[in-house]
């Protein structure tokens, strides 16, 4: 399913997304009565996040393979999965309260038309929450082979500029106890010079990181929590470049 994650409790990358999730749905405000657009839901974990607190979500994705396993595993009465292209959405004018999306427009071939799209089926006045790697710039061929672009912050405001009124960028940092985590799990992997964990399941992976970093920290991988990752008003020198978008 190219970069999409399944989601594991002990998987830091997916705290770090989920994470997304939950600040995002602060920006967005009270959604007990508001419809979301979760565009390029991946495996469907943060569109049932969403639909917890929405009147309604829809996660829609152009992997009917990540739409099949959302249907299976996060199910809610109030949430539906669409398999479609964000280039060319078949959802109605002025139809959600609320957009979110991560980590896609750097992965999809016309990004002007897919920014097009979501403010087409925005409704006036809704938000956009839209979040992408910080790169050197679109002039530059990204390091990730599943980039079709990355931007720098100027270049991403520009073109968010097009069709949104107000935008408002943010960044992202791993708290310390993430950062912790994360350093005594490098310390393990130098050990692994031949890359052997290949071969064993990324969950039985976790597991054995979440023993080793208990018994080290004190705290295991799947104690980690949303609180742990920060979001600030500032996006120097920031892999992430996070805007809040209102159309």
């Amino acid at each position: 399913m190219c970069e999409r994650r399944k989601p594991y409790k002990t998987d830091t990358q997916h705290k770090v997304n989920l994470s997304g999730y939950h600040w995002g749905s602060l920006q967005m405000g009270d959604l007990s009565d508001k419809v979301v657009l979760d565009n390029a839901c991946g495996t469907g974990y943060g569109s049932s996040f969403l639909a917890k607190k929405a009147k309604k979500v829809i996660g829609i994705d152009i992997s009917e393979e990540a739409i099949e396993y959302s249907r299976k595993n996060f199910k809610e009465e109030n949430l539906e999965y669409l398999v479609m292209n964000s280039e060319s959405l078949s959802l109605p004018d002025n139809s959600f309260d609320h957009v979110i999306s991560q980590d896609t427009i750097e992965h999809v071939p016309n990004d002007e038309l897919f920014l097009e799209e979501i403010s087409r089926v925005l409704k006036k006045k809704g938000t956009l929450i839209i979040f992408t790697p910080q790169g050197k710039g679109k002039a530059f061929i990204p390091e990730n082979i599943y980039h079709i672009r990355e931007y720098t912050k100027d270049e991403f405001d520009k073109l968010l500029s097009k069709y949104f009124r107000e935008i408002k960028f943010f960044g992202r940092r791993k708290g310390e106890s993430l950062k912790s985590v994360e350093n005594e799990m490098n310390k393990v992997r130098k050990y692994d010079a031949f890359y052997l964990r290949r071969i064993i399941p990324r969950r039985i992976r976790h597991l054995i990181g979440s023993f080793l970093t208990r018994r080290k920290l004190g705290i295991s991988l799947n104690e980690i929590l949303l609180q742990h990752i920060d979001y600030l008003d500032d996006v120097r020198e920031d892999t992430n470049l996070i805007a809040v978008c209102r159309k």
